[in-house]
């Protein structure tokens, strides 16, 4: 049974029945509009930022893809902004879940 019901979290939006049909349907939305967000800035990848991945995921036991993000944060001056808690523990850079920013907005 699918219901044809609109979920909405933040900018992005699936229907129900898309979920229920693939699982990948809000994955596939949040990278949509993050392709199209004015705020993204691509960086290269230097010494420094090839190094510090290695020692935030030694030093904080993170997933490797979240270190990169860390580090390139970290460099940057940066803040992340995700709902997931690997990045609260890394304790140089500046972290906030999207309520958070939301409620700053707000």
């Amino acid at each position: 049974m699918t219901r044809e019901a609109n979920s909405s979290s933040g900018p992005f939006s699936v229907r129900q029945s898309d979920s229920l049909v693939d699982p990948f349907a809000v994955m596939r939305s949040r990278v949509q509009y993050i392709r199209h967000a004015i705020n993204v800035k691509g960086l290269e990848i230097d010494e420094e930022t090839a190094v510090r991945p290695g020692e935030f995921k030694g030093k904080y036991g993170v997933p490797v893809a979240d270190a990169f993000i860390a580090a390139a944060a970290c460099l940057e001056g940066s803040i992340v902004i995700s709902d997931d808690p690997h990045f609260k523990r890394i304790a140089e850079i500046k972290t906030l879940t999207e309520e958070e920013l939301l409620s700053r907005l707000g």
